[in-house]
């Protein structure tokens, strides 16, 4: 794999070179797995051979996107060589004992269903209810690499998440860029919280600090003031909180006012940060949760010239890296979610990019996070459009990320959403 170790720029974006096969086994070079051909779990052609669960929830896959470097780095046009196939058949092209092993533990990971996340459910499945052996030789043996031993049928479909919860934004700041200056009043922001919460929200997502292109910091004493209140008053009413910060010195003082998550822009690279969660979840597990945010760049410079070699790629790499990080510390993989940061050091082509290789990033074997809500992308593509006019697009790109299997989606219109997404899957 590539090295993450910091948000990488690269001078030349590499092409995608779909093909009949790969020059190389897969795992002979740089290799990630893409889970495609994703459609609704309860179809009946789904339930049949060949088809996998996304992550345990409603969704399931019969294909998937095997990519390796092709060109060389210093070439003229380096490129990702790129084959769909299905399980079977990557299962088939492993040159070793290792690499097969590698396939399936990416398989586990993928199909395995999540964990309870601060107390939501990620999948609707028990973890008993996915037998892994059916992943074994058993359900995926070397004569026929048949799935028969993983039939969907039993999986108790019904239970499955049918859609993914709703995180409700509430910038309780003066300058954010599409509802700054509307909840800075404590009073105010406590009344909004609560109509999302009625709404549909299962998350409250509390920010004091704007992260919008080109924003300036604020003090921590100050980003403090702004949302300890909120989150105290919140928390006390039984409320799921989560406080959104970059912060190590906030992170602390959030848990402590009764936040149970912290959601990161920028993964959790402050100071502290990783070993605060790290104590957090050794003194109250039901309260320490993190999601891990991709931001290349600081947002004062993020939008200035992001580059990528392939941003679904680039940022699956990040995120490898700051999982294992937390993990390190102590905060164990069932206590963390990740976000590929849509509009945070990205061009309009690697937010669709993001979007439409969300389901990369079941991989990691953690929830999604899609957070895509009024950005300024949706208005690059509708001639300008301002904030505020940007539901639709909202709406659409909701929809999007619930079709690549994301469990939590970040937005600012809570109804709207939530009707969006029951229509969804209802169809």
């Amino acid at each position: 794999m590539t090295s993450p170790r910091d948000t990488q720029k690269h001078a030349h974006r590499w092409a995608l070179h779909y093909q009949a096969g790969l020059s190389v086994p897969p795992f002979a070079a740089a290799t990630w797995l893409r889970p495609v051909g994703i459609s609704r779990a309860a179809d009946p052609a789904a339930s049949g051979p060949g088809f996998f669960p996304l992550a345990g929830g409603a969704l399931a896959f019969h294909q998937l996107d095997v990519v390796m470097a092709g060109g060389a780095a210093s070439g003229p046009q380096p490129y990702f060589e790129v084959w769909r196939c299905s399980v079977a058949e990557l299962l088939a092209a492993c040159s070793s004992r290792a690499d097969r092993a590698t396939a399936e533990a990416w398989l586990d990971r993928v199909t395995r269903p999540r964990p309870p996340f601060a107390g939501l459910s990620m999948s609707g499945l028990s973890m008993t209810g996915l037998s892994m052996t059916g992943l074994s030789m058993t359900g995926l043996s070397s004569s026929g690499l048949s799935s028969s031993g993983l039939s969907l049928s039993g999986l108790e479909m019904g239970k499955a998440l049918a859609r993914p919860h709703i995180m409700g934004i509430l910038n309780v700041t003066p300058d954010s860029f599409s509802d700054g200056g509307q909840n800075y009043a404590t009073e105010t922001a406590l009344a909004h919280a609560r109509q999302m919460a009625a709404e549909g929200a299962a998350i409250l997502d509390i920010g004091g600090e704007s992260t919008r292109p080109g924003a300036d910091p604020v003090s921590r004493d100050e980003e403090l003031a702004r949302i300890r209140p909120v989150i105290r008053e919140l928390a006390a009413e039984g409320l799921l909180v989560s406080a959104d910060t970059r912060h190590s010195a906030v992170m602390e003082a959030a848990h402590q006012a009764g936040a149970r998550i912290i959601n990161d822009v920028g993964g959790f690279r402050d100071a502290g940060a990783a070993d605060l969660m790290a104590r957090q979840f050794s003194a109250q597990p039901e309260n320490a949760f993190a999601i891990a945010m991709h931001m290349q760049g600081e947002p004062g410079t993020m939008q200035k010239d992001p580059h990528y070699r392939f941003a679904p790629l680039d940022v699956y790499e990040w995120l490898a890296e700051r999982i294992a990080v937390l993990e390190a510390a102590g905060l164990p993989r069932s206590h963390i979610a990740v976000d590929p940061g849509f509009g945070f050091g990205k061009t309009v082509a690697d937010n669709l990019a993001l979007i439409s290789w969300a389901g990369l990033l079941h991989g990691l074997g953690v929830p999604v996070l899609i957070g895509a809500s009024r950005k300024s992308s949706i208005g690059m593509l509708d001639g300008g459009a301002a904030a505020d006019q940007r539901l639709g697009g909202s709406l659409a790109l909701a929809c999007r990320a619930a079709g690549q299997g994301a469990q939590m989606i970040r937005v600012h219109d809570v109804p709207e959403t939530r009707q969006a997404l029951t229509v969804w899957q209802a169809g």
